[in-house]
């Protein structure tokens, strides 16, 4: 495939790129960035109709031409013995540098992970990808494989997909590389028109629970765009998800840093608040998932969170809601910290974009600030919402 045959590792900086100075973009880079922007536009909410969405899924490999002398035969066998290694839970499991042998990047695996500048990496943390048999992904387990075309089913990304392929590549990037934010998107888009088990696919990737966190805990604050673009990624990662939502506040909670890497991570999102809005909207939307009558309730149903439904309506007998479940996420970091802060989210949500600056882009501030207040109102809560946003609006006020 096309995707397989070009480099993906990242381009050195030329003096005069194509878009000027201090650019690193290249003819080849900017072909490769088509691309991911293509395969973006494939996946795009297409929830309705998963014909595309699901042939990133598909088996790819057979449609690879031959290399010449045969070494793309053994360059395969390599390949697939080293993601075989990482998916069955091998030692190196979780870690970026093995995700990139796994790919069969060669010069990766010699040097340790390809040509990194170490200091402009995210510091990485030592801990290994999200445990999916945990307690509280104990649902997930549950879930009814995935279709994977010729009649397959999958309950990780196949090794021979091109999901697999991006994910990865994606792991593999250091900080600095033109493909990163690319790379994310592609799978920010996948995972907005996902399933519950679909979202579980991404998640159980070894590593990419954690890589995600890395890229929005860096020592030094990431630039605007890969702060919105991984905030975004994660949101759709846990959306209408409960356990996945468990799972990343237990990820974060014990990666290295304990305490203080929450409180990091609650202060990044605090002082981006425009940035992180998606994210803060789909945690809320998680919590209170039974009051969405759509994509919520459906989610809760697959993951027996919440009673199925007959064909008359009658709920079924057999699956019983979990209310326990629910307030255990609930008292995550992650979602206590929503839920707590409500008024001064919803707050700072009202106040961080004005009426002139009011656009397509900015519209997902506004959404998410709405969000909180037709939840209030399924509960009968949207006066105490409103008295406490103009509280928290006169305590601020000189």
């Amino acid at each position: 495939a096309m995707f397989d045959r070009l480099d993906w590792s990242p381009p050195p900086v030329p003096h005069h790129g194509q878009h000027g100075a201090g650019c690193s973009c290249s003819p080849q880079s900017c072909l490769q960035m088509q691309l991911l922007r293509t395969l973006q536009a494939l996946c795009e909410k297409d929830s309705c109709t998963v014909s595309y969405h699901r042939l990133l899924l598909h088996p790819i490999s057979k449609r690879s031409p031959p290399s010449e002398g045969g070494s793309g035969a053994s360059s395969s066998t390599a390949s697939g013995a080293a993601t075989g290694a990482v998916l069955s839970g091998s030692p190196t499991e979780g870690k970026p540098d093995h995700v990139a042998a796994a790919i069969g990047w060669e010069t990766a695996g010699e040097n340790g992970g390809g040509e990194r500048d170490e200091g402009e990496v995210c510091e990485a943390d030592d801990t290994d990808g999200m445990d999916v048999s945990a307690p509280l992904c104990a649902p997930c387990n549950n879930l009814p494989a995935v279709p994977c075309g010729e009649g397959r089913s999958c309950s990780r990304p196949p090794e021979d997909s091109l999901l697999y392929r991006i994910l990865s590549l994606l792991l593999q990037q250091p900080s600095n590389s033109v493909y990163l934010l690319g790379l994310a998107s592609c799978v920010h888009k996948w995972v907005q028109a996902s399933t519950v088990a679909e979202q579980l696919l991404v998640a159980r990737f070894p590593g990419f629970i954690e890589f995600v966190l890395r890229q929005l805990l860096c020592e030094e604050m990431p630039p605007e765009p890969q702060l919105q673009v991984f905030f975004d990624l994660l949101a759709e990662l846990l959306k209408f998800n409960p356990p996945l939502l468990a799972a990343v506040q237990q990820e974060l909670q014990l990666g290295k840093g304990g305490p203080a890497r929450v409180q990091l991570f609650l202060e990044r999102l605090g002082t981006n608040i425009v940035d992180a809005s998606i994210f803060v909207q789909c945690v809320v939307l998680t919590v209170n998932a039974e009051a969405s009558p759509h994509r919520g309730k459906k989610a809760l149903q697959d993951l027996g969170l919440l009673p199925a439904e007959g064909a008359e309506g009658q709920v079924a007998q057999s699956s019983a809601p979990s209310a326990d479940s629910i307030a255990t996420i609930s008292a995550g970091v992650l979602a206590s910290h929503v839920l707590t802060n409500r008024a001064e989210l919803v707050h700072q949500l009202m106040g961080a974009v004005s009426v002139s600056e009011v656009s397509v882009e900015t519209m997902c501030v506004i959404n998410a600030a709405i969000v909180f207040f037709v939840i209030a109102e399924s509960r009968g809560e949207r006066d105490q919402l409103l008295q406490q946003v103009a509280s928290v609006a006169g305590q601020g006020a000189p």
